[in-house]
């Protein structure tokens, strides 16, 4: 699922082809018994706020607000050399 949504940024027939191979490992893994269902959910809920994080801490506008929160905790004052 990780790799799908990262994917489809780029490449559109990539996405596609990784998004059907995610839904076949996720039908195999609970045909054969390895995983129950609700851990493939888990599985891709926990993929999608990983992506999501990641995209927001990417995000230009939100690094600039945290980079101004530290810097007023912080202080904008240097030592002198």
């Amino acid at each position: 699922m990780l790799a799908y949504l990262f994917l489809r940024l780029a490449w559109r027939r990539a996405a596609l082809l990784m998004l059907s191979w995610g839904a076949l490992v996720l039908f195999a893994i609970v045909y054969l018994a390895h995983h129950y269902v609700i851990d493939a959910v888990g599985g891709v809920v926990y993929a999608i706020a990983a992506y999501w994080l990641v995209r927001r801490a990417l995000d230009e506008s939100w690094a600039q607000r945290l980079l101004a929160i530290w810097r007023g905790r912080l202080g904008t004052t240097r030592p002198s050399t």
